[in-house]
């Protein structure tokens, strides 16, 4: 069987928290509970957080001049995340799910 290409989007099917219990529940936990807490994600600088995007998530490999472009692009467009120290700062709410083992 072909191993089916990963969505980028696959990375947030557990994105809400009665998933997350369901899940937690059905694998033999008690007590299960689940919430969404405010997080903030910051990366040392834009080109970081794109690189770790594009290259870490995605898996892009676009050649070294599709992606100088792409950078600029992204520079143009994240310039509201970056701090006055040069990192890239942004909310990044999380899910945390708690059970019990029975």
């Amino acid at each position: 069987m072909a191993k089916r290409p990963r969505r980028s989007r696959d990375s947030f099917a557990l994105g809400n928290t009665e998933t997350i219990r369901t899940l937690l529940d059905s694998a033999g936990f008690i007590a299960c509970n689940a919430e969404t807490v405010d997080a903030v994600a910051r990366f040392p600088s834009l080109q970081d957080w794109v690189d770790a995007e594009v290259r870490g998530w995605v898996g892009g490999d676009f050649g070294e001049e599709n992606h100088a472009a792409f950078m600029r692009e992204a520079r143009n467009a994240l310039a509201r995340y970056k701090t006055a120290d040069g990192a890239a700062e942004f909310s990044l709410p999380a899910i945390i799910g708690i059970g019990t083992r029975g």
